[in-house]
């Protein structure tokens, strides 16, 4: 069987519970067959004797097996800490992560409703609050109606940065996108004299 350096170096648990099963059995077996030898010779009592003292010694490598194990096993619980801990800061990031973003899309449809609200103000015959899509509906309420197109341009470009510094991609590219369009649709009005 493994001896207790080898032991000690396998940081396997089921490794190391595989040695200390068949330990076990070699342990149980030996102290069995040397409880069943006859002791009625002096041949009978010498073999008995080397019987013992296999017990014994299967008995200390059991103990060294025992031992690897409770030491693997103390690995493992560290190995699981430590993943426990790194996941638990992921859950943390990631709550921080969500809440940055949320705000960054609130801002966005903010944006978008304001440019809804301007827009729908420049065009003959509508309402000044036009219907929009139902989430750039939601912040229709709280955006102040017939912001200067260049205001929102200006707000559109620095919610992009914003949220390009932030790592949040989707979001810049939104932004942008409408950044750029309520760009070109000044650019026209002015073209025409309407801005």
């Amino acid at each position: 069987m493994a001896d207790a350096a080898a032991l000690a170096a396998a940081a396997d648990v089921a490794e190391v519970a595989g040695v200390v099963s068949a330990e076990l059995s070699t342990f149980e077996a030996a102290g069995t067959a040397a409880g069943l030898l006859p002791l009625a010779t002096r041949a009978q009592l010498v073999e008995a004797g080397r019987a013992l003292s296999a017990v014994s010694d299967s008995d200390r490598r059991l103990g060294a097996a025992l031992a690897a194990l409770a030491a693997a096993l103390g690995g493992a619980r560290a190995r699981r800490t430590r993943q426990a801990d790194a996941v638990s800061l992921r859950a943390q990031e990631l709550a921080q992560r969500t809440a940055e973003w949320d705000a960054l899309s609130d801002r966005y449809h903010e944006l978008a409703a304001a440019a809804a609200n301007t827009l729908a103000g420049l065009r003959p015959g509508q309402p000044a609050k036009a219907a929009a899509s139902a989430t750039t509906a939601k912040f229709a309420a709280v955006v102040e109606p017939g912001r200067p197109l260049p205001e929102l341009v200006e707000a559109g470009r620095a919610l992009a940065d914003a949220a390009r510094v932030q790592g949040f991609t989707d979001v810049a590219a939104q932004a942008s996108a409408l950044a750029e369009q309520l760009g070109q649709t000044h650019a026209k009005l002015a073209a025409l004299g309407q801005a």
